[in-house]
């Protein structure tokens, strides 16, 4: 059996992002676009997280943890000729001023230790989520989600990136407000 390309991995997780938020998104998604970046933001509503990972065969014990969870997804391109440093510790979630912390990868595998989930549903669910640190070469992209604590308000996201090979360059900074936690409809 052969093993599948890191860039065949991403192109298929990219695919999966997009197509994903054509079911998801009747509101238009958030872009914010300048000379160093491009950055989409999709909102998914726990429904559709549910459905998600339903399709996948995640039990019901599992999705009921998954959608107390907001996912923030971003789609992320390098528009420099620099590299550009992802580094999920150096971003910073925030509301009315106060700081919270994302759900890292070591609080889901408390979470799925708890239930004893399958080793193939946590890869499955580990691969839907951004890297927690990567460089990005100019041009290239990646994305992924976020997962934070279930927001009822709005937030704000500052997004610092090092730059640089060895990170030396400087920070590239840009903060995104108003990002909310979608809510299923209740029509």
């Amino acid at each position: 059996m052969k093993r599948r390309s890191l860039s065949a991995v991403f192109s298929s997780v990219t695919l999966i992002l997009f197509s994903f938020n054509g079911v998801a998104a009747e509101d238009t998604p958030l872009i914010y676009e300048d000379q160093d970046v491009r950055m989409r933001f999709v909102q998914f509503t726990p429904q559709q997280i549910s459905a998600f990972y339903e399709g996948r065969e995640f039990s019901k014990t599992a999705v009921e943890k998954l959608v107390k969870s907001c996912y923030v997804t971003l789609i992320l391109k390098n528009k420099t000729s620099d590299i550009l440093w992802l580094d999920l510790d150096q971003w910073e979630f925030s509301h009315n001023g106060k700081k919270f912390n994302r759900h890292t990868r070591a609080f889901w595998e408390k979470q799925w230790d708890d239930i004893k989930l399958k080793k193939a549903h946590r890869s499955t669910f580990n691969w839907t989520l951004m890297p927690a640190v990567r460089n990005l070469y100019p041009q290239e992209g990646v994305g992924g989600r976020i997962p934070i604590p279930m927001q009822s308000a709005p937030f704000s996201l500052t997004l610092n990136f090092p730059t640089g090979k060895n990170k030396q360059g400087k920070m590239k900074s840009v903060k995104i407000e108003n990002l909310n936690c979608k809510q299923n409809d209740l029509k």
